[in-house]
């Protein structure tokens, strides 16, 4: 996965063995507390087209660790998930300082 503050793209090979005709991929990612546990109502999940080998996940929180998992799909479902960790990068300040005060050195 490479992330951003507000997305993250996660990108495949398609599986070696396939154990018949690959008819797509789901993609799931939820939110994850800084223990691991996932964050409740966080989870988003998407199905595509065999011929995919990326998916761009918008609309994340900046500075959080999240889980992607992607599983290969044939006639009879889902294969195991491959899962990753990362980490949406932090946004830079939206305030300026406040309180300055500009004194004179002698």
């Amino acid at each position: 996965a490479s992330p951003s503050d507000s997305s993250s793209v996660i990108s495949w090979s398609p599986p070696q063995q396939t154990n018949g005709e690959l008819t797509g991929y789901t993609l799931s990612i939820e939110q994850l507390l800084d223990y691991g546990m996932p964050v409740n109502g966080s989870a988003m999940n998407a199905s595509v087209d065999v011929t995919m080998t990326s998916y761009n996940w918008s609309g994340l929180s900046p500075g959080v660790p999240y889980q992607t998992c992607i599983s290969a799909v044939n006639s009879l479902g889902p294969g195991d998930p491959w899962c990753k960790v990362f980490f949406t990068m932090e946004e830079v300040p939206s305030v300026a300082p406040v309180e300055v005060v500009v004194t004179r050195s002698s």
